[in-house]
């Protein structure tokens, strides 16, 4: 319920800085955001909020000159006063390593004084006081070789890209007994994984997670 007696004005949107030094300085008071620094004091006068939180001076822009010019005539008196520390975050899309414009934000990035974000719900979390905006963690769609067993991956990553090797050798890559090893070559043939070439296994030529496209794997 609106309690004009518990109401603190301020001039700006809620979220600005004159905000936050109102919940700074009156957390237990509800604010109550202005357009114009006039109709802040218009507030007070009519009753519709207790205080006004108005801007004096900025300790590097200098004063604000609208308030010393508004003030006199307002009829309202400074009753008390609050620092509010101005912190800025500046957001900077990074672009290519080679490009001199995104220089800045890579070097950032290198030393830890900026935080790579890239959705909104990330934005909001790091803005918003600690456990407020808490946002799950991302993970992409799960592949084909995400539903592999660790053994199968194992086994998989010793099979060589074209030169075809035999149980053996791959069970000696795999660090797995050779028995076991051909009962999952089995099961991985059977998935389009790997394909027998004469007494040996090699990958397969068509890569399952892309059926019709090349196997680019970086093993064998």
């Amino acid at each position: 319920m609106f309690d004009p007696k518990n109401t603190l004005a301020f001039q700006g949107s809620p979220g600005a800085y004159s905000d936050m030094a109102c919940r700074s300085a009156y957390p237990e008071m509800t604010t109550l955001a202005n357009r114009s620094f006039e109709d802040t004091f218009d507030a007070v006068r009519t009753g519709n909020a207790a205080l006004a939180m108005i801007p004096i001076e900025n300790s590097v822009a200098g004063r604000v000159a609208d308030i010393h010019h508004f003030l006199p005539g307002s009829g309202l008196h400074i009753v008390a006063e609050h620092f509010l520390r101005i912190r800025f975050h500046l957001m900077g899309v990074p672009g290519p390593v080679t490009s001199a414009q995104s220089a800045g934000v890579h070097q950032m990035l290198r030393e830890d004084a900026a935080l790579v974000v890239t959705r909104s719900e990330e934005l909001l979390e790091t803005l918003a006081p600690a456990g407020e905006r808490t946002t799950a963690r991302v993970r992409g769609a799960d592949g084909p070789r995400d539903r592999l067993t660790h053994r199968q991956r194992q086994v998989l990553e010793a099979v060589p890209l074209r030169r075809p090797a035999d149980d053996f050798s791959i069970a000696g890559t795999a660090g797995l007994a050779p028995l076991e090893v051909r009962g999952t070559l089995l099961v991985l043939a059977e998935q389009g994984y790997v394909q027998r070439e004469g007494v040996g296994w090699r990958l397969a030529d068509a890569d399952p997670r892309a059926p019709g496209q090349p196997y680019l794997d970086s093993t064998g």
